[in-house]
């Protein structure tokens, strides 16, 4: 078994990091810390999740990241299904999503964020602040499974899901060319589709947990605006990580498909990290030099 830390409500504090050779020691801080106790409510509120999908709403694109080690809670955080034990007695079983017997109180930020963005909405429309105004709402639901995008809503014919390709383009960056986006009308529709696609993307199972998520996968709500010519569109990302890996904890040493899947994992998640540190360093950089004058 893995030995537990114990949990420490400080918000900030210092690790070291191996830097040209040597060690270096730099400082870190949380805005906030949650117990074992804290409820998916209290999550939803230290994260400011609410004030995330009003930022969305004016106008401003957010994300909201699931990251940690594997069988931390992750998909917890973010779905909040209870997932049950298959019938068959086959070794290494998936555990799977039982949607109906999730308690409300369990429903993770996606169902909170989805709850929250129809309920601000409806307010928009009945108080409208800069006249008469024509609101559109879509969501998609991509998976990043061994460094390929694949579409968890729409499969091909065959019932296989479809490798996509990752474009680039001067106005929106970025892009899973032929991913499609689904209309939505109520908070349902849109819980909808967060459950299909949960059924979809790939599980196993190892030593650490019966539903480990094989594939990064990202549900995004895009809100479009039309206020007369003038059109707005804006997006809210919420992102549920695979976990970083140890194959001699994970069991994935006799397992030649989980073993490769870990490390497209951990390779991606390096990747993710740096681009992280390089933000953050490019932000550090830009910012101006205060004498205390």
């Amino acid at each position: 078994p893995i030995p537990c830390v114990p949990w420490q409500s400080q918000t900030s504090g210092q690790y070291q990091r191996r830097v040209h050779g040597g060690f270096k020691t730099l400082n870190y801080k949380f805005n906030s810390v949650l117990g074992p106790a804290a409820t998916q409510y209290d999550v939803f509120e230290a994260g400011s999740i609410e004030t995330l999908v009003s930022r969305v709403i004016e106008g401003f694109n957010a994300t909201c990241i699931s990251y940690g080690q594997t069988s931390s809670g992750k998909t917890f955080t973010m779905e909040g299904f209870t997932y049950e034990k298959p019938k068959s007695e086959r070794k290494h079983q998936i555990y799977t999503p039982h949607f109906k017997k999730t308690p409300p109180d369990n429903y993770g930020l996606c169902i909170r964020a989805i709850n929250s963005l129809f309920s601000q909405l409806q307010d928009e429309v009945k108080n409208p602040e800069d006249g008469q105004q024509v609101i559109n709402v879509t969501v998609s639901f991509c998976q990043l499974y061994q460094d390929i995008p694949y579409d968890l809503l729409t499969p091909g014919s065959s019932g296989k899901m479809i490798p996509l390709k990752i474009r680039w383009r001067m106005k929106s960056g970025f892009y899973c060319e032929n991913l499609y986006t689904h209309e939505i009308k109520t908070p349902e529709d849109a819980i909808r589709y967060l459950q299909i696609g949960v059924r979809r993307r790939v599980v196993a199972s190892h030593r650490l947990n019966k539903a480990s998520s094989r594939s990064h996968c990202l549900y995004t709500i895009t809100v479009e605006r039309i206020r007369g010519s003038e059109t707005i569109k804006s997006k809210l990302t919420l992102v549920d990580l695979a976990g970083s890996e140890r194959a001699s904890q994970t069991g994935a040493l006799s397992n030649a498909t989980t073993f490769k899947e870990a490390i497209k994992i951990n390779r991606s998640l390096m990747v993710l990290r740096n681009c992280v540190d390089a933000l953050a360093m490019a932000a550090r950089l830009r910012l101006p030099r205060h004498t205390g004058d």
